[in-house]
């Protein structure tokens, strides 16, 4: 585990780039969810970001979800395929 600030959200913008695959971050809190959006959205312009809670059911290969609504998905988040 690694510090705040230590650059983690970089990395994961590294291996999200490097890996052309479906990608799922996985978050504790609604405000976390939306902070990760906002970022992805920043970091990958022009790709569709979604999000998994808090009332949003979006299927997009590169989705932002909190523990609960992950779990309770667990069966169908899977089947989204990267373009």
């Amino acid at each position: 585990m690694l510090p705040t600030a230590a650059g983690k959200t970089y990395l994961a913008h590294l291996c999200i780039a490097a890996t052309p695959r479906s990608t799922l971050i996985v978050v504790p809190t609604l405000d976390l969810m939306h902070q990760w959006y906002a970022n992805l959205e920043a970091a990958f312009p022009g790709t569709e970001v979604g999000l998994l809670g808090g009332g949003s059911h979006d299927r997009t290969p590169l989705l932002v979800a909190t523990y609960d609504s992950a779990a309770i998905h667990a069966e169908t988040i899977g089947t989204v395929t990267a373009s």
